[in-house]
């Protein structure tokens, strides 16, 4: 998919919302927007966070990015995207592996990962936009 790249001079950062708020380890993260696109122009599998009913669920899809835009794969007869039209609250997560740490101990075992996620209220009209 091609990727169109606001002018970064202008727009560098997405805002900081209370939702976005990064609480754990807040210097280890950014909302720059160069590192935010090269996150979702990496990664090929998202996973779509919703609830139906009361019920919460997360499903892994493919997506893609043209600019500010995120595009997810699914068919309208799916349970994802008729509870997205149902309850317009989503959360969309990316994560690529970069290594594995492997110790003697599992508690010292880690892995080196970048990830992203974006929480939002679905306000214009259900297309497969996110």
């Amino acid at each position: 998919m091609d990727h169109e790249e606001p002018n970064v001079a202008v727009e560098s950062a997405f805002p900081k919302t209370k939702r976005s708020k990064l609480r754990r380890m807040p210097a280890r993260g950014t909302t720059d927007k160069a590192a935010v696109y090269r996150v979702l122009d990496e990664g090929l599998v998202c996973h779509l966070g919703f609830e139906v009913e009361g019920q919460p669920f997360v499903i892994p899809t493919g997506y893609g990015r043209k600019g500010d835009t995120v595009y997810i794969h699914g068919s309208n007869a799916s349970r994802m995207l008729k509870g997205l039209r149902s309850n317009p609250c989503v959360c969309l997560t990316v994560t690529l592996l970069d290594g594995i740490v492997v110790a003697r101990s599992l508690f010292h075992s880690s892995m080196n990962y970048r990830t992203l996620r974006q929480e939002e209220e679905r306000t214009n009209e259900l297309s497969g936009k996110f």
